[in-house]
């Protein structure tokens, strides 16, 4: 009965026990988290073909070359690279080239603003005959206004009086309060061919300048 008694007492004592043992995590365990998509995404190389840069002596072939596409897209990288040789190339090409895209070299040119390309323009303007580059750099004047009233000021202010006469012709055309301004100093300039240019190009602009001019 003893031993009846104390094996039952035993095995109450061990249900005990196991009850108030605290409880075992049965949850799975959790991956390793791994790189996020944006990590992997700054960790991956995207590998691209650079473009080929050329150099001023290969876009002078491309020049004068058949292709009008590879012609205009070497004008745009000529302008871009900007260094002397670059203005050379793109200044004899609108000189001499009876091709098309002179008129972009012109414009290339008048964005460059170097003292090397306004050469070019300015060489162009004192053409007395109305050539095809006096043409061309007269458009490319007048189509970029905005560059060129600083390039007109030096023109009208030119130790030529053919210069100064083609340059009052533009600002004519361009008929802006800028180049009213700049015709009004053209009146009074010392020829008076370009006097008369100017105030006939004012009169034409709906301006009627001052008697006293």
């Amino acid at each position: 009965m003893n031993f009846v008694v104390t094996f039952v007492s035993i095995t109450l004592l061990l249900a005990l026990a196991f009850a108030c043992a605290p409880a075992q995590n049965s949850s799975p365990p959790q991956p390793t988290p791994g790189p996020t998509a944006g990590t992997a995404l700054k960790n991956t190389r995207v590998l691209t073909t650079p473009s080929p840069i050329l150099t001023p002596d290969k876009l002078q072939t491309r020049l004068y070359g058949a292709d009008q596409v590879g012609r205009l897209t070497a004008i745009a990288q000529l302008e871009a690279i900007g260094s002397p040789e670059a203005v050379k190339i793109l200044g004899a090409f609108f000189a001499d080239s009876d091709r098309q895209g002179r008129l972009e070299a012109a414009r290339a040119l008048l964005r460059i603003n170097s003292m090397q390309a306004r050469s070019f323009l300015r060489t162009a303007m004192s053409d007395k005959q109305l050539t095809a580059r006096r043409q061309t750099a007269m458009q490319a004047l007048e189509m970029d206004a905005e560059a060129s009233y600083p390039f007109l000021r030096q023109l009208i202010s030119d130790t030529d009086e053919t210069v100064r006469l083609n340059a009052v012709l533009v600002l004519g055309f361009l008929g802006t309060r800028e180049s009213r301004a700049l015709l009004r100093h053209a009146a009074a300039d010392a020829s008076l061919a370009v006097q008369k240019a100017a105030l006939d190009a004012l009169r034409g602009s709906g301006f009627v300048p001052n008697p006293s001019h």
